[in-house]
């Protein structure tokens, strides 16, 4: 291990440190300016959380031996349903987290680009082309990597692209409904024609 670098034990106790002396700070501009917080500190200017006020009403009524049934409305209202709206949090999240590995991608792009060309220029230090070097040998092997891996597994990018396509899922939707409001015969119909159009469709080189 090189020496400049900390163990575990070591790490956990200078980030203790910072913290313990960002606390200090803090609270030193706090009290050598409280006009300026004082706002801040005010309890009144904090909005009130629906959750937390339905957890201290919950506990008030049992340490006073209330009827906890009366807080029972407004819990099940707050956590009404919470497995869908998980879900749909996890997915707004990860089309986040999607948006900003695009944005990752790009960044670390134009940082590649800018080291390649100093070290095209030959004015990268020993020490700095070295490193450059490992990264590069080590992005290398993780592309060639996922090389192989892809081509042993490899999918349509266009029926991959459709699956994620919002206005295709909407206009299957669509048709799926139309579907179930027709008539049997309509629909055995409708089967033999798609039938006919999935076997005109060429499929991939790899299938």
């Amino acid at each position: 291990m090189n020496d400049d670098m900390l163990n575990p034990n070591d790490l956990s106790t200078a980030l203790s440190a910072v913290a313990l002396r960002l606390r200090a700070l803090i609270v030193d501009e706090i009290t050598e300016h409280p006009d300026l917080y004082a706002n801040v500190l005010n309890d009144q200017n904090i909005p009130p959380d629906p959750s937390i006020a339905a957890m201290q009403e919950l506990v008030l009524n049992i340490e006073q031996g209330k009827n906890v049934q009366e807080s029972f409305a407004k819990i099940s209202r707050l956590t009404h349903n919470q497995d869908s709206r998980a879900e749909i949090f996890n997915s707004l999240s990860l089309t986040h987290d999607y948006g900003r590995y695009a944005s990752f991608l790009q960044a670390r792009r134009r940082v590649e680009l800018v080291l390649l060309a100093i070290a095209a220029q030959g004015k990268l230090t020993p020490g700095d082309a070295l490193a450059l070097l490992s990264y590069l040998n080590e992005s290398i092997g993780t592309i060639e990597h996922k090389l192989v891996a892809n081509s042993a597994s490899s999918k349509d990018i266009s029926s991959l692209l459709g699956k994620i396509d919002y206005l295709v899922s909407a206009q299957q939707q669509e048709m799926q409904k139309k579907m179930a409001n027709t008539t049997p015969q309509n629909r055995e119909i409708l089967r033999r024609v798609a039938h006919k159009l999935l076997k005109s469709v060429p499929k991939p080189a790899n299938s």
